[in-house]
């Protein structure tokens, strides 16, 4: 899921939290893209991991390479 309201973004990762209590076999992320950035969250019970923008590249939706 991904949001650009830090409000929602901190509301988001709690829930994320509790449903991993419940489904610990399930991969919960979270992109921040508040102000153009671009930082994704790995949610985990303890807490989470975060990636930075910097060492990510977002897909492009459209295949570049057909003309």
């Amino acid at each position: 899921m991904s949001d650009d309201d830090p409000k929602n973004i901190q509301l988001i990762y709690e829930e994320m939290k509790r449903l991993k209590r419940d489904y610990p076999e399930v991969s919960f992320f979270l992109i921040e893209t508040h102000q153009g950035s671009f930082v994704k969250h790995e949610i985990y019970e303890s807490g989470g991991q975060t990636f930075s923008g910097d060492s990510l590249v977002q897909m492009s939706l459209f295949d570049n390479s057909q003309s």
